[in-house]
């Protein structure tokens, strides 16, 4: 999966739980590759701003269905990306012109363990 397609699902997801009623200026949103005792898995969330509010995503409301396969997408997306090997965490920005900023990052697993 290219950029532009994970962008294009990237912005599919969010707008599941969109604020309807706020005027949201940005969306933060975190992915996080994460290895334990059970295996790998995929940690991510984020929030919605708008003013001074700063909405969780709710991923109980988009349910367990469209995470799978944000996940799946999300693993596609690394796969297929030429950095894969250097990062294991994302942190995405969605501004009010709808544009995509990334930073991506390898972090330390003591550190991931305190992510919440």
């Amino acid at each position: 999966m290219n950029k532009s397609e994970f962008e294009l699902v990237l912005r599919e997801f969010l707008l599941i739980d969109y604020p309807a009623n706020e005027d949201v200026s940005c969306i933060n949103f975190t992915i996080t590759f994460v290895i334990g005792d059970m295996g790998q898995g995929i940690r991510f969330g984020g929030h919605y701003f708008a003013g001074d509010n700063n909405i969780p995503i709710n991923l109980i409301k988009i349910g367990k269905l469209k995470c799978r396969q944000f996940c799946e997408s999300i693993e596609l997306f690394r796969s297929h990306n030429l950095v894969s090997a250097k990062w294991n965490t994302i942190d995405l920005t969605l501004d009010q012109d709808n544009l995509i900023s990334y930073s991506f990052r390898w972090e330390e697993e003591e550190n991931r363990e305190n992510l919440t």
